[in-house]
């Protein structure tokens, strides 16, 4: 005798079955979610004022402390000169700084600051002839830094989006693009010379 067994699904899964069926699949609604769905950011691209092409960390952080934090890192590596600004989002609001007692530096760090915008950004400006690498591990390394969105000596900009809220950064232009080629043996053997001369290895 032949044996038929009957298989009876779950009413969740019948129901799942039927709209597939149909090509059927329920629309997302943002009504009472998260979403602004009138809302459309104002994205602006930035430019970093940076005459002397110094050396430039961008980041995020999320505590006042962190401009003193920040100089203290960067005077443990041995550097002298620099500036610190910090873009504070709550409370005062306030632009704070620390510097080694360059006023340029710190002047260049403020301005840059106020041009991003952005809450809880911060920037560092070195002196001449520092490469940001001279730095960027220990303020990698700070409990308070978030984000590090970029450390560099190129021509910069940053991508800032605005809501009614505030200002984020987006992302970063760093130096000139696309690329005008591949590097040949030659373009190589030059490379690892120059981070030779430059105390890297």
């Amino acid at each position: 005798r032949m044996l038929t067994t009957r298989i009876i699904l779950p009413r969740c899964t019948s129901i799942l079955h039927s709209r597939r069926r149909r090509n059927f699949a329920p629309p997302m609604s943002t009504k009472g979610s998260q979403y602004d769905e009138a809302f459309k950011p104002d994205v602006k691209i930035v430019k970093i004022v940076n005459p002397k092409s110094l050396g430039v960390i961008i980041g995020t952080s999320h505590f006042m402390a962190t401009p003193s934090e920040i100089a203290h890192s960067i005077s443990g590596a041995g550097v002298e000169d620099f500036g610190v600004a910090f873009v504070e989002a709550s409370g005062p609001q306030l632009v704070r700084t620390e510097s080694s007692g360059d006023p340029s530096l710190l002047e260049l760090a403020t301005e840059n600051a106020k041009r991003i915008g952005a809450g809880h950004a911060f920037i560092v400006v070195l002196g001449e002839g520092v490469f940001p690498v001279k730095v960027l591990s220990g303020i990698k390394n700070l409990d308070l830094v978030a984000t590090i969105h970029c450390a560099t000596n190129n021509p910069l900009q940053v991508v800032v989006a605005a809501s009614d809220q505030g200002r984020g950064i987006i992302g970063i232009v760093d130096g000139k693009s696309p690329p005008k080629g591949v590097e040949s043996v030659e373009d190589a053997a030059e490379r690892q010379r120059t981070v030779r001369d430059l105390g890297y290895h």
